[in-house]
């Protein structure tokens, strides 16, 4: 096919080389703002709480069921949250 061959293939499977904490953090508040959770006097989760959680090693779906309002659906949450991401 007349492409190049990769020679070599870099992982960053635990946040070593780049830090997406931040990118996560603004992507799971943007899932919230876009279900119109902000505008219903929801508030964004604090930073500190959602990196302490991602360092325990919680998955998206985890932090959804432990931060996302009651009445929300967890997986439109999940849905949209992917999205923004």
């Amino acid at each position: 096919m007349g492409g190049r061959a990769v020679e070599a293939l870099i992982l960053d499977l635990d946040g070593t080389l780049i830090d997406v904490i931040d990118l996560l953090y603004l992507s799971f508040n943007e899932g919230l703002m876009r279900l119109g959770l902000m505008r219903l006097g929801g508030r964004q989760i604090p930073r500190d709480l959602f990196k302490e959680l991602l360092n325990k090693g919680y998955s998206l779906s985890d932090l959804v069921e432990e931060l996302a309002p009651p009445h929300i659906s967890r997986r439109r949450l999940v849905d949209v949250v992917s999205e923004a991401w």
